[in-house]
């Protein structure tokens, strides 16, 4: 019985904590950002697909967290640095504060009945991005390729 304590105490011991295994890294995704037609409605379920799937994959920074801090990098620029502010230097300023790796930046583009999905991921260390182009597709096929741009980029 003695033993049989020692073996469990022992396996309890040296086996590496599954806590902390199965934590995902954290996440800024910046609002969708669209050209041509497309509607309201349509960015919004575009985003919330965008947000569900890539929850499968890491922990999501609550949207006004990131408004807050882009709102204090904004504050923080000279008049002259507000000019040249591009998208790119303010999420990176954005993702130092938060001390966040990841950033996803979606942007759709409507022409007719054409459409243009493409995914941008930023670390502190690259850049990718992921497109898809969809001849005549409704809101239902354009979920569907966000879910296909997430795996490409992420998987």
């Amino acid at each position: 019985m003695k033993r049989l304590l020692v073996i469990l105490i022992s396996l309890i011991l040296l086996s590496p904590p599954v806590i902390g295994q199965s934590e995902r890294p954290e996440t800024i995704i910046v609002p969708l950002s669209s050209l041509g037609n497309v509607s309201e409605d349509r960015k919004q379920i575009l985003q919330n697909t965008l947000t569900d799937e890539l929850k499968k994959h890491f922990r999501i920074v609550p949207q006004d967290k990131y408004e807050e801090v882009l709102e204090k990098v904004f504050e923080d620029l000279e008049y002259e640095e507000y000019e040249e502010c591009r998208e790119d230097q303010c999420i990176m300023r954005v993702q130092e504060m938060l001390q966040v790796e990841n950033v996803f930046l979606l942007q759709v583009i409507g022409e007719g009945k054409d459409t243009q999905l493409s995914l941008g991921w930023r670390t502190l260390d690259e850049k990718r991005k992921e497109e898809e182009f969809c001849k005549d597709c409704g809101t239902f096929e354009l979920r569907k390729m966000i879910g296909g741009l997430v795996e490409k980029l992420v998987v």
